[in-house]
């Protein structure tokens, strides 16, 4: 099957379906391997039983776990990047002028309501 016959599904199933064959000319089965295995000596044996903690079924109890934990990895979570250099001027704003659009534009005195997305 080809895929110019304008049937995708029939080329895919047919690609699925192939097996690797190396009966083709010029193609061999590449030589296996060989390695020795090794066994490693571990300092800590896997049968041992894992410390109990205590069940954290409060938010206090979870509040003083998480700072427990907190403290404990507070020397790797410092932030030691440098800061970024600035690359934009900036400039400190301290008036805004900004316009409301209205359906009906309000008249001298009167207040206007902002729609309820805006809140």
């Amino acid at each position: 099957m080809s895929r110019k016959n304008g049937n995708p599904e029939s080329f895919i199933q047919a690609m699925a379906a192939a097996t690797a064959s190396f009966d083709r000319p010029g193609l061999e089965e590449p030589p296996r391997l060989k390695h020795e295995t090794k066994e490693l000596e571990g300092r800590v044996s896997l049968d041992l039983p894992l410390p109990a903690r205590d069940k954290l079924d409060s938010p206090e109890k979870f509040d003083r776990r998480l700072g427990e934990l907190r403290e404990r990895y507070s020397p790797f979570l410092r932030n030691l990047a440098p800061p970024l250099p600035y690359s934009r001027r900036q400039f400190p704003l301290q008036e805004f002028e900004f316009r409301f659009e209205a359906d009906v534009p309000p008249r001298n005195g009167d207040r206007f309501t902002l729609s309820p997305y805006w809140h």
